[in-house]
């Protein structure tokens, strides 16, 4: 049983969906500054467009067009038109950070902002700091000028405050939730209502007592009360369990259930929603499986993999009426579930799966969006995965009317995979546009390399053939033959990348594809993860795939006898424990698919050091790497947090002298922090993580 607790951005995402097959990529942009734009929120607004908001470490630059404010990132908002055209942003922030989670479009056609923040009054900011976090809560007009803000939060300075929802209320005003944290094991849910000018009718603390609550969802119910959607970890058997509560208009509560699977399992709430039969529909991730716990009462399914997204359905009164798993064999994260207006659901999150369990399409990288649609009783009509070569984390899903969804959340790949874009910053606002249909192009979509006449079709029934089918090609590509028909033939240039061929017909056929000159990402690679050190002769493979080259990369200790540009190699292993990497590639290299292999009794090459190259206990706040190393422009420190914590990082040189030095609050779940190396001198340098459970170091060799 994998024991975990989970775990910022931009993707927007049109579907129009029609059941049993996937939809397309039809247009995407990227949106962001220099440094990391990291997104968490959106709002569909009146006039048809969106507005989109999270948290900016970027300067003017790119898409933004104002100076950031503290060191710690601000709050940044993005008005787009029904078009995609940017009608205005706003930077919105004080001297510390500031971390924007929610935003909703108001009634008279404003916008009310809610986040967290450690500022003192400074820029824009007017509300003095209450606890060392607070909940900060900004109204905006319909052009992004501030009305109001207004914070709230803990007592004192030792308590710290984070906002993870707000929504409107019947009576104009405001319902938020989030966490407040005090002492270790006294961290409940704080519930806030307050009126349209921002000031409190009533608070609820709920939870907490011996346990900690984590991130949480809220809606007003339709008898003009509340329904929380959280998660509460049970530090005695390490147990995080969804729970829900029902509220009345005035906060007091009905019904409040703990859902708990069993000891040493990971189940959390990111969303919630009301049924039309007046229950309520839980979703978020669950590491548990049935097998292991058979009679916890809730979960009937066993896990995919590590985290799945889990949907749990109960009735108005809080007993039990279905669930459902759904996932890969990897980790998948649910962040966003919508009710359709057919009855249905839309799910939206990252994964790190390949092709398995419900999953129907391999990884394009390390995290990729996910979507999932399902019917009114679970079952699954589709599901499309959308990456690039690195992290892309969907955050929120929203439906923008029958069969069409706006999806935002965050990238840090460049022009690869699904993403035509390169990256603006470290990490940027992503914008996808799908279609969906039930025809599909047929036809070469990789490896193009060179140029030449290709040939495509629509796959349609046969009684659909006589319809007239309007094609469209990537800029630089010529329609040679077939406009009207359900095939053509193309010509495509020999500088052509990447670009979308796409259809449309009279009979309601409307579908599209990407066709690129990258290669596949190989598939999963076979062969002994755990080896001897020395060990000779060793065999590593993956599917061939048509008309592609393999490129192996191994540690720098270990030797690739043959097989060097095949499909498969033999290896000598050194002592060194470390991951085997292949790409394939014709006209440019594909992703790199890996698999780690351990060496017993060997260092691995990402553990702990300290200053004197002697290995260090990894924390119990999770793994701590920093990537790549060796470095020479930036290097990405990763870690993963079991709780929300204070900490900082620091970059000394070998003699102890400190360098740099940040501080920020982790987030749940793992935490990457982008760290600028061009500026230091060839050389080894010392990378510490200070946190509540200690301090850990890295060597970092900056090249």
């Amino acid at each position: 049983m994998k024991h975990k607790i989970f775990t910022l951005f931009l993707l927007t995402v049109l579907i129009y969906a029609n059941a049993f097959t996937q939809p397309f990529i039809k247009a995407q942009k990227a949106i962001g500054g220099n440094a990391d734009d990291l997104f968490s929120c959106m709002a569909l607004t009146k006039d048809g467009g969106l507005i989109v908001g999270g948290t900016s470490y970027s300067g003017i630059s790119g898409e933004k067009t104002d100076s950031l404010r503290g060191l710690g990132g601000d709050y940044w908002i993005v008005k787009m038109n029904k078009a995609g055209i940017i009608e205005w942003d706003k930077t919105i922030g004080g001297s510390g950070y500031d971390y924007l989670t929610a935003i909703q479009q108001t009634t008279d056609g404003g916008y009310i902002l809610g986040g967290y923040s450690s500022s003192e009054i400074s820029g824009e900011k007017t509300a003095a700091k209450k606890g060392s976090v607070d909940y900060w809560i900004v109204k905006l007009d319909a052009m992004g000028n501030i009305e109001w803000d207004e914070t709230y939060g803990g007592i004192d300075e030792y308590y710290t405050s984070f906002l993870y929802a707000i929504e409107l209320t019947n009576d104009g005003g405001y319902i938020m939730t989030g966490i407040v944290i005090g002492d270790d094991y006294n961290s409940p849910n704080l519930v806030i209502k307050i009126d349209s000018l921002g000031n409190m009718q009533w608070y609820k603390r709920i939870g907490g007592e011996e346990q900690i609550a984590k991130a949480s969802s809220i809606i007003q119910t339709r008898d003009g009360g509340y329904f929380l959607g959280s998660s509460t970890y049970d530090h005695t058997i390490e147990q995080l369990s969804y729970r829900g509560v029902k509220m009345d208009d005035q906060g007091n509560i009905k019904w409040n259930k703990i859902f708990a699977i069993g000891a040493y399992t990971s189940s959390a709430v990111y969303a919630v929603q009301q049924t039309d039969d007046g229950g309520f529909l839980l979703g978020g991730n669950s590491d548990a499986s049935y097998d292991d716990y058979p009679n916890n009462g809730y979960k009937t399914e066993n896990g995919r993999g590590g985290a799945d997204y889990w949907l749990l359905k109960v009735d108005s009164i809080g007993n039990y009426v279905w669930d459902k798993t759904i996932g890969g064999s990897g980790d998948d994260y649910l962040r966003s579930l919508t009710k359709t207006k057919d009855g249905g659901y839309i799910l939206g999150g990252y994964s790190k799966s390949n092709a398995s369990g419900e999953k129907t399409e391999n990884s394009r990288g390390y995290e990729d969006y996910w979507v999932v649609e399902l019917d009114s009783l679970g079952k699954i009509q589709w599901d499309k995965t959308i990456g690039g070569e690195n992290e892309d984390f969907l955050r929120s899903i929203k439906e923008i009317e029958k069969n069409r969804y706006a999806l935002g959340g965050t990238s840090y790949s460049g022009a690869s995979g699904d993403k035509t874009q390169p990256s603006i910053g470290g990490s940027d606002y992503w914008l996808v546009e799908l279609n969906y249909s039930s025809c599909r192009i047929r036809g070469q979509k990789r490896n193009l390399c060179g140029g030449g006449n290709f040939g495509y079709s629509v796959r349609v029934k046969p009684k659909d053939r006589d319809a007239k089918y309007t094609w469209s090609v990537p800029e630089g590509c010529t329609i040679l033959s077939g406009q009207g028909t359900d095939s053509i033939e193309i010509n495509i240039p020999s500088n052509f990348t990447h670009g979308v061929i796409s259809v449309a017909g009279d009979n309601g056929c409307g579908t599209g594809d990407t066709i690129t000159t990258k290669p596949f990402t190989p598939a999963e690679i076979s062969g002994p993860s755990n080896v001897s050190a020395g060990q000779k002769g060793l065999v590593y493979s993956t599917t061939q795939q048509p008309e592609l080259n393999y490129f192996w990369i191994v540690p720098a200790d270990a030797v690739i006898v043959s097989g060097q540009g095949t499909n498969s190699v033999t290896v000598n292993w050194g002592s060194t424990t470390g991951p085997i990497i292949v790409k394939a590639a014709k006209c440019a290299d594909s992703s790199g698919r890996r698999m780690r292999v351990h060496v017993i009794n060997a260092i691995a090459a990402s553990e702990n050091l300290n200053a004197s190259g002697e290995k260090t206990r990894l924390s119990e706040t999770g793994n701590f790497h920093v990537y790549p190393n060796p470095a020479q422009q930036t290097a990405s420190i990763i870690f993963t947090a079991k709780k929300e914590n204070k900490y900082v990082i620091e970059i000394t040189d070998v003699a102890g002298k400190i360098l740099e030095r940040q501080q920020g609050i982790s987030r749940l779940g793992e935490n990457k922090i982008n760290i600028d190396v061009s500026k230091y001198a060839k050389g080894m340098y010392l990378i510490n993580l200070i946190d509540k459970s200690g301090k850990r170091s890295l060597k970092l060799n900056k090249q």
